[in-house]
């Protein structure tokens, strides 16, 4: 089973709608989030919301999600999820002009979430924030309207997307499949 963190994201149910597909998944709001959760779950997913990082206290959502720092699960972090998960790893917020739409996403790395898929594509965002790569962690793919697209811990089955997947047609669903595969393969 996937845990589904809603961090209050409006398009939560599709998000949890998409995994569901591939894997069970519980969904809890992040204020409900207990470390006891853990024990029962293969992989957790971060949902966007939203909150822009760079401009408001997100100190009670960091501390909610200090467990998985020591979880030793496959984590995928989407929108303000990868936001959230790179300031728990050492990511600065910083300020991007608000877009939401579809645009192209270069990878630039190898990455099992981009398995099956070309170098270039076409999915969809919603956002005015990003964060910097923390430490231990590498860029995996950008864009002309985000540098920080998508980042992969160095050792650690962990990933933030700064793009939607759950909006993104049948890309999205592919890399969200290729994360499940990473949970299975755990």
């Amino acid at each position: 089973m996937i845990g589904l963190i809603d961090v209050g994201y409006k398009n939560s149910k599709k998000l949890e709608q998409l995994i569901d597909e591939y894997i069970d998944v519980e969904t809890i709001g992040i204020y409900d989030f207990k470390p006891d959760h853990l024990k029962d779950w293969k992989g957790i997913v971060i949902s966007s919301s939203q909150i822009v990082v760079n401009e408001q206290n997100i100190n009670p959502y960091i501390e909610k999600l200090q467990p998985i720092l020591t979880a030793n699960l496959p984590v995928l972090g989407i929108g303000t999820g990868h936001h959230l998960l790179g300031i728990l790893y050492g990511a600065q917020p910083s300020y991007q002009p608000y877009f939401c739409d579809y645009h192209i996403i270069s990878v630039l790395e190898d990455s099992p979430i981009f398995d099956r898929l070309s170098n270039e594509i076409e999915l969809y965002s919603d956002h005015a924030s990003s964060v910097s790569i923390p430490p231990n962690f590498k860029l995996i793919a950008s864009s002309d309207k985000s540098i920080n697209e998508a980042m992969e811990h160095k050792e650690k089955k962990i990933y933030g997307v700064q793009f939607l997947p759950e909006l993104s047609g049948n890309f999205g669903a592919i890399i969200v499949e290729n994360f499940i595969h990473q949970v299975d393969n755990s």
